[in-house]
């Protein structure tokens, strides 16, 4: 909710307010095709793009990252390695004819993390506790959406004789609720109590991570204009 309110703090001024983003007039030339490196809370990529005319254009790019955590929804500590890879595409309309612009579109997501965990000591896991030789390591994953609807808002500025160009972005990805699975590797692996207890940590994982539903796409292109 958060999240959606800051894109409506972000996407309302200029709905109210077309005037404040008025440009000189020639300040660009429309139509035209453009391509250069992203960067970003999705990661670092690139994209390419053409705007048809003054009020509607198309891009699609790519991006990648790592980024690695730790968390301790319960008394099991996990290590989480998140990796960030999607492909996506999107229409902008240009409602003033300028830099300005709603966006719409989608992103095929690589988005996946793996757990581990191990302790040294008992843990207690859905109220049973559990010795280290018992659990072994614990080991998962986490998984989000493979298709993720895009809404945002954003403003392009040129740079350089209307061919280099600073584009900024702000919006919500929509992925999903994750979905966690664990598995142990020690002495107990294979019975139900455990597996049972594993599964509800699971939930835990997913409770503590449910803000990568609504993932806030914040992102800056540095584009140049091929014609």
């Amino acid at each position: 909710m958060r999240t959606l309110l800051a894109l409506a703090s972000l996407l309302v001024p200029s709905l109210l307010y077309p005037a404040l983003a008025a440009e000189p007039a020639g300040a660009n030339a429309y139509p035209g095709f453009s391509a250069g490196p992203t960067a970003g809370t999705l990661g670092l990529g690139g994209e390419v793009g053409v705007r048809i005319n003054d009020y509607v254009g198309v891009r699609a790019g790519g991006s990648w990252f790592d980024y690695s955590f730790s968390d301790k929804p319960d008394d099991l500590k996990y290590d989480v390695d998140l990796t960030w890879s999607s492909f996506g595409a999107v229409v902008d309309v240009h409602p003033w004819g300028n830099g300005w612009r709603a966006t719409a579109g989608f992103r095929l997501n690589g988005n996946d993390a793996d757990l581990k965990g191990r302790s040294s000591g008992p843990v207690d896991i859905g109220g049973t506790t559990y010795q280290p030789a018992e659990l072994g390591t614990v080991r998962g994953d986490l998984e989000l959406n493979e298709f993720a609807p895009y809404l945002g808002v954003g403003y392009s500025t040129p740079l350089w004789r209307d061919r280099l160009e600073l584009s900024f972005d702000a919006g919500v990805l929509f992925q999903g609720k994750p979905k966690a699975s664990l598995k142990a590797s020690g002495l107990l692996a294979n019975d139900p109590q455990l597996i049972a207890d594993l599964n509800e940590e699971a939930n835990d994982i997913e409770n503590d991570l449910d803000w990568l539903e609504f993932y806030p796409v914040v992102g800056v292109a540095l584009r140049y204009r091929l014609n």
